[in-house]
């Protein structure tokens, strides 16, 4: 082994407890001295490398032409350098070498260089630009803008997304603070935003108005988070989605919910439906009036709808969330009307052991419909009419008065002119009701919308009956449009119910309606079964006992025509007719069946 300088030879334990690879070279370019780190570095022994020359451990010329200009001193020392080295199996592997040469008498008289093994560095770094560059294609390739700002709030990223969103390149906004794209910082959602950002806490999802140019806006959702750096607060990363599409999804979604709203309230005028100028004339009326609050009275003959279009103004109407509370005022006797009508306290009159809430009062707020008003006594149309001017009630025994904010919607077959001529309804209550009406023609001067009415029905009472829908022949459709209908649309729909009950067909034929006939003089309605008024020679009847008895005679033939087509299984009538067992069997019973 070549004598080794002495001054250098007694630190070579020192080296030998170094983590880095030590080499010492002497001005001929030999190794002269390695420590162990270095030799385990490159995969050979002390004895293997000593004395020889340095290039053997150098991929290229490069290294050698390096520690050339070291010893001219072209290059100053100390000098580190990244380069390659070579093992002893031939493979590179990444260095970072520290040069520095010994003088002796002025002269360079070797070169010590201290050898970094930095292979795993240079995959950790690797790694982490494998990971940025896909961390910022993730970043260029969602749909929101990536943003971070400066404690000064001037941004110092943003990512290519505000291309398509703000019409600006990140070079564009680079430097830019971030008001300047605000569309209005006084906007309060802005200064929110603003104050949120000097506080230096995380900006829960804000909307906001940007600038998309000089003339557009672009409504962003906005969220940011602070960032520190060794506790020192350096600014904000943050989040920018576009939402103007969706804002914009979400306004035609709300007006298609208007509309299929209205579409659904209008579905209230079913029994008024079809295409015919007079029923038009009814749908136009109830949507104008519907938008105010004028009391309305409805004309119209019995089964014509008078009540679907009550149900309609108010579905219609502000109020259509409050309460509609109907009334038919020929259907409580008279000496219980005014107790229901207004309400009572607790002992007002015998009986009375507690207190209750008349219907006006109930109506609070919402619609009152008072059904057949002419059969409210002269008394009663007296105090309504108070409780319409004075807008408050008064529960019968007490002394306190309720504010009411109600509508008034009214309904009767006959002129009310026709009633005050008589004496039998107030006028100053009729000029307060009639602020507006509606005349529901008849349904026998509307023929042209019995198809649609006829289909319509059809559909419904199939779905009812859970049976497959029917259809109508055309000499059937002609039998149902010569006749009356006196009844209206309420006995299209019922006699309707009966034919397909009793029809065994698909299609409904001539024969299945020969329970009524084509034509009827005004004063009765002529059938196979019985008349709908007696023949008798008083002069007068009992309206409700007649309606009554009509009613009971339908319900029974079609129970009856259910039994012999189930042969008398009254559970599959009872599912059939859409009937609870105790309801259909109370019927029979009633019916002697």
């Amino acid at each position: 082994m070549k004598e080794q300088p002495i001054d250098i030879l007694k630190f070579y334990f020192v080296f030998d407890m170094l983590q880095a690879g030590v080499n010492i070279i002497d001005n001929a370019g030999k190794i002269v001295f390695v420590n162990d780190e270095y030799c385990k570095m490159h995969d050979y022994t002390k004895g293997e490398l000593i004395g020889k020359s340095f290039d053997m451990i150098l991929p290229n010329i490069e290294g050698f032409t390096s520690f050339k200009k070291i010893l001219s001193k072209e290059i100053k020392r100390p000098y580190t350098v990244e380069s390659y080295n070579i093992r002893k199996d031939g493979t590179k592997f990444p260095v970072l070498i520290s040069w520095n040469y010994f003088q002796k008498n002025g002269e360079v008289d070797g070169m010590v260089a201290v050898v970094q093994d930095i292979s795993k560095i240079k995959e950790y770094e690797k790694a982490i630009k494998e990971s940025e560059e896909k961390y910022r294609a993730l970043i260029e390739n969602i749909s929101d803008i990536i943003w971070e700002i400066d404690q000064d709030g001037k941004y110092t990223y943003m990512s290519n997304k505000c291309i398509s969103i703000f019409s600006m390149s990140p070079q564009d906004i680079q430097e830019m603070n971030i008001k300047d794209i605000l569309s209005d910082e006084k906007e309060k959602n802005s200064q929110n935003f603003l104050k949120t950002l000097k506080k230096k806490v995380p900006v829960t999802p804000v909307e906001l108005s940007m600038k998309k140019n000089e003339e557009d806006v672009v409504i962003v959702e906005a969220s940011a988070i602070p960032l520190y750096d060794n506790g020192k607060f350096i600014g904000y990363r943050g989040i920018y989605r576009d939402i103007s599409a969706q804002k914009e999804i979400n306004k035609a979604t709300e007006e298609i919910n208007l509309l299929k709203n209205r579409l659904e309230k209008r579905e209230y005028l079913e029994y008024i439906m079809g295409d015919s100028q007079k029923i038009k004339a009814v749908h136009n009326a109830v949507e104008k009036v519907a938008k105010t609050d004028f009391s309305v009275i409805i004309y119209g003959e019995t089964g014509s709808g008078k009540e679907i279009v009550a149900n309609a103004i108010h579905q219609l109407s502000s109020r259509a969330d409050k309460p509609m509370v109907s009334i038919d005022c020929g259907a409580i006797p008279e000496n219980l009307l005014e107790s229901e009508l207004f309400g009572y306290n607790k002992g007002a009159f015998t009986g009375s052991v507690g207190s209750k809430k008349g219907l006006i009062e109930m109506a609070n707020n919402g619609t009152l419909f008072l059904d057949e008003i002419t059969n409210l006594s002269f008394e009663l149309q007296k105090k309504l009419l108070r409780v319409l001017q004075e807008k408050e009630i008064q529960r019968i025994g007490s002394t306190k008065k309720e504010k009411l904010d109600i509508r008034i919607i009214c309904a009767c077959n006959k002129d009310l002119l026709e009633f005050i001529k008589q004496g039998n309804f107030r006028e100053d209550l009729y000029f307060r009701l009639n602020e507006f009406n509606i005349s529901i023609p008849p349904l026998r001067e509307r023929a042209e919308d019995m198809p649609l009415l006829i289909k319509r029905f059809i559909l419904e009472i199939s779905e009812q009956l859970h049976i497959k829908e029917k259809t109508i022949s055309k000499e059937a459709m002609e039998k149902l449009m010569n006749y009356q209908w006196y009844g209206n649309v309420r006995e299209l729909k019922n006699m309707l119910k009966k034919a397909i009950v009793i029809s065994d067909t698909d299609i409904l034929l001539p024969e299945h309606f020969d329970f009524i006939k084509s034509t009827r003089p005004d004063n009765e309605l002529k059938t196979n079964e019985k008349p709908l008024i007696p023949e008798s020679n008083t002069d007068k009847i009992n309206f409700k006992e007649v309606v009554k008895k009509q009613k009971g005679e339908i319900e029974k033939e079609i129970i009856k025509k259910a039994l012999e087509k189930f042969k008398g299984n009254k559970s599959k009538v009872a599912k059939y007719l859409d009937l609870d067992y105790k309801t259909l069997f109370g019927k029979v019973k009633e019916y002697d069946l």
